[in-house]
């Protein structure tokens, strides 16, 4: 009865974001390394003109179940980041730069700004900006993310290391602010 519902007029174009807001939150709360306080979460595009409550309890949602063992449901999930600290701000644009909707989480941990953007693309949703590198990877399966210096072999020597431990890679994507640097 409480849950956040989809007003029938949007929901052809906000329900395929609703997988990408939970993922979305959860990604988010594993570069986290102590307690959140705060999250913004923009929204860019047609999306700006929605209701996206469902999208907000959503991402919330992802955000908390991790690290919490309470149960946390579309219900719930506003009045757990609540109780936790955790301080939820909203923000709508209509200019999603080169995608048509793009959702945004900016938070900070440890003095450091993270961004993480997410849009749906081909029906499939796709994490398209970590901090400050553009990049475009399927939110599926498991991701490992790895912050280093641009330089020759390192792929391959990534490639060993899994290969060694019997982990296959499906896709490696690459994302650099210049060649030879972060």
């Amino acid at each position: 009865v409480n849950a956040p519902l989809i007003p029938p007029e949007t929901q052809a174009q906000l329900l395929p974001f609703c997988k990408l807001a939970e993922k979305l939150g959860n990604a988010a709360s594993q570069l986290v390394d102590k307690h959140l306080n705060q999250v913004r979460i923009s929204y860019a595009g047609q999306l700006a003109d929605m209701d996206t409550d469902l999208l907000r309890a959503l991402i919330i949602k992802g955000l908390l179940q991790g690290v919490t063992e309470a149960r946390i449901t579309l219900v719930n999930a506003s009045l757990i980041a609540r109780d936790r600290g955790l301080r939820v701000v909203e923000e709508k644009t209509g200019d999603a730069g080169h995608f048509a909707n793009l959702i945004t989480l900016s938070f900070t941990d440890n003095g450091q700004e993270h961004v993480l953007s997410g849009t749906i693309m081909r029906d499939e949703p796709f994490i398209v900006r970590i901090d400050r590198y553009w990049l475009d990877f399927i939110l599926r399966g498991y991701q490992l993310l790895i912050y280093h210096r641009d330089r020759p072999g390192l792929i391959g020597e990534v490639g060993q290391v899994t290969g060694r431990a019997d982990i296959n890679i499906a896709f490696m994507g690459v994302g650099r602010l210049q060649p030879r640097g972060e």
